[in-house]
């Protein structure tokens, strides 16, 4: 079996049947300014539009358009969407702001805020998020901010279902700044979304593995655009939980380009799957586009050398040092000092694998330990429509690692080779 067609037939295996259902009333101004509120008065109107067969509003700055929504899912995933348009001397931002309450009626910090400046061509913007557990109630907001006014045609939210909690055979339990996904055989952290709900952190029980997983593309000579420092923009959240496979799906954005990220877990496996996908929104000449792993300071890098009986080979210490791209098992792992237990990158797909550099590079990080860096799209004149991609496994291991690495990479991609 093609590893990469296999992918795809389980993403849409368990993304349909997936309903969401829509939160807001009078979402398209059907009926006029009915259910939304607006402040101050005078800075929010309403105008019929399309020759008189609906309505737009026009929010002038200073100016707020909500609406309180009182049926919540707690720790559900709600994606959303504003069609807008600003007017011809528009200077200015708009944020879509979400407010939550909990049950005495006080505002729960980490509230939701995205910030974005519209043109005059009319567009749809996105916007996701996770409501925190204690919610009961929260206020869906538009503000204007800046100089000229803007029309709003369209404001909707969608509830996807619930994430935190506990599901078939994992659980995702929040935390003060992001969440964990705990089952028996693997455990991750995500940060929050203001982070890009970035990897923060893979486990065997009771063990940290990988200290982060950290997606990131530098636009020529721009500064460098990475989920957790850089931040961006969540657009869209997907998520479905079955009897044996779990698959989530982040939609982010940059200025320049978007890009795609998918965590598949598996019930009663050590491993899980990672899939990132970028795609240009315009031409620009890209410097790389670089999926890191940072390792803790008590593991050592291994991987496999050879063709038909690879031999080990172990490094640590150096504060720059590259190793060769193994082809022959597609693995590269770490483990304890003890060479009990670690952790292996395993390459799904041998024409993306390849797709790397001969020597993969890695670096020492300031506080001990190393940072594996899986570089694409070098120097790479990108364009409109163009993509690349990062298909990997990340297995935990129990165990002597080079043994348990090669036995792991077989399992999962079945010896493919070609």
């Amino acid at each position: 079996m093609n590893c990469k067609t296999s992918f795809f037939v389980l993403l849409a295996a368990v993304t349909s049947g997936l309903g969401a259902q829509d939160v807001v009333s009078n979402p398209d101004f059907s009926q006029a300014m009915k259910f939304w509120n607006r402040h101050p008065e005078n800075a929010v109107s309403c105008m019929e539009s399309n020759g008189g067969t609906g309505w737009t509003v026009s929010i002038a700055p200073g100016g707020s358009l909500f609406q309180t929504i009182k049926k919540t899912v707690p720790g559900g995933i709600y994606n959303g969407m504003i069609k807008i348009r600003a007017g011809k001397d528009f200077e200015g931002k708009v944020s879509i702001h979400v407010e939550c309450f909990d049950a005495s009626g006080k505002p729960i910090p980490h509230s939701f805020q995205r910030g974005f400046t519209p043109g005059n061509e009319g567009k749809e913007y996105r916007f996701a998020l996770i409501l925190p557990e204690n919610t009961i109630s929260f206020r869906l907001a538009a503000n204007v901010s800046g100089k000229g006014n803007v029309e709003v045609n369209s404001f909707r939210l969608e509830c996807g279902g619930t994430f935190t909690g506990k599901h078939s055979f994992f659980s995702v339990i929040p935390g003060n700044d992001g969440y964990e996904i705990s089952s028996p055989s693997i455990g991750m952290k995500l940060a929050g979304s203001r982070r890009l709900f970035s990897v923060r952190g893979i486990s065997a029980p009771g063990k940290e593995l990988v200290d982060f997983v950290t997606f990131s593309m530098t636009p020529g000579n721009k500064k460098q655009r990475d989920e957790y420092y850089y931040g961006g923009a969540v657009e869209n959240i997907s998520f479905e939980a079955g009897a044996s496979t779990a698959l989530l799906t982040f939609e982010c954005a940059w200025e320049e380009a978007r890009f795609t990220k998918t965590i598949i877990l598996f019930k009663d496996k050590s491993y899980a799957k990672l899939f990132f996908e970028l795609e240009p929104l315009e031409d620009f000449v890209c410097s790389n586009v670089t999926l890191a792993f940072g390792v803790n300071p008590r593991m050592s890098i291994q991987t496999s050398k050879g063709a038909v009986t690879p031999s080990y080979i172990r490094w640590s210490g150096p504060k720059w040092f590259s190793i060769p791209r193994p082809d022959t098992e597609r693995w590269v792992a770490w483990s304890d000092e003890k060479n009990t237990c670690g952790c292996a990158v395993i390459g799904a797909d041998p024409s993306s694998w390849k797709e790397l550099p001969v020597n993969l590079l890695c670096s020492a990080r300031e506080n001990g330990g190393f940072k594996l860096e899986l570089a694409k799209w070098q120097k790479y004149p990108a364009r409109k429509g163009d993509k690349v991609s990062f298909e990997l496994f990340v297995s935990v291991l129990e165990g002597p690692v080079t043994e348990k690495a090669s036995a792991a990479a077989e399992a999962i991609t079945g010896g493919i080779s070609e």
